[in-house]
């Protein structure tokens, strides 16, 4: 489902989501989640200044890459999981 969610995302097909795309990907996910009963963030209540640091953090993942494909988002998003386990404790 995340790998289709993505490629619906990806609007000029070129395996990489730009700024436009990301957002629309991550609004998509949030539905996903909702569909299931899982509480997530209403994209439109995140600031411009958080969508710019998430946005940078997920697009950094490759160096030299403008876009972040699916790999760079499964990378940055197990990375963030592992940083909140250890800030946790676990």
């Amino acid at each position: 489902e995340l790998a289709q969610t993505f490629n619906a995302c990806d609007t000029n097909q070129d395996q990489l989501l730009d700024r436009v795309e990301m957002e629309s990907f991550m609004k998509c996910l949030r539905q996903n989640s909702e569909a299931r009963g899982v509480p997530s963030m209403d994209t439109d209540s995140v600031s411009d200044e958080m969508k710019d640091k998430v946005w940078a953090l997920y697009n950094g993942a490759t160096e030299g890459t403008d876009g972040v494909s699916m790999a760079d988002f499964a990378k940055v998003t197990q990375e963030i999981g592992a940083a909140i386990k250890a800030a946790m404790g676990q």
